[in-house]
């Protein structure tokens, strides 16, 4: 069987058609989880008479590594003083940043998160074995015309 017909690997995550950084080898992960099931049984019996099933949240997470101080102020928030090239931040400046996001794949398919919010933290181990990263999670939305948040295409 060709290879081709394999996906995998990150090529680059885009938001709103520009490249966001610098994805940090084996973070970035699209998840979808199992489904919680809610079991109802008649007393005695073995066999559950409903199951009502409840999707999990799908998310998209990844980590940008070396990230500017102006990534900084634009993902997380607070100030950026261009002139002394300094970003000031508390706990109070954490941001919301709306966008599309294109996850691209060396080979196979695409994901297309056509509306999705994404929330960023710092994450960083200060050691000579650890890099500044800035760890991103991608919440989809539901758009506004009624479409599924999420489309995967097949590579030509």
């Amino acid at each position: 069987m060709p290879i081709s017909k394999y996906t995998y690997g990150l090529d680059e995550i885009k938001l709103d058609g520009t490249k966001i950084g610098e994805v940090f080898k084996g973070t970035c992960k699209f998840n979808a989880p199992e489904p919680t099931l809610t079991k109802f049984y008649e007393e005695g019996k073995t066999n559950p008479k409903l199951i009502i099933q409840e999707n999990g949240e799908i998310t998209l997470e990844f980590s940008i590594m070396n990230p500017t101080l102006q990534f900084c102020k634009q993902y997380l928030g607070g100030t950026y003083d261009d002139t002394l090239k300094k970003w000031s931040f508390g706990n109070e400046s954490g941001i919301i940043v709306p966008g599309e996001f294109d996850i691209i794949s060396k080979q196979g398919k695409d994901i297309l998160v056509k509306e999705g919010y994404l929330s960023a933290s710092i994450e960083w181990d200060i050691s000579d074995t650890a890099l500044f990263l800035v760890k991103c999670k991608v919440f989809p939305l539901l758009p506004e015309d009624g479409s599924e948040p999420i489309e995967v295409t097949e590579k030509a």
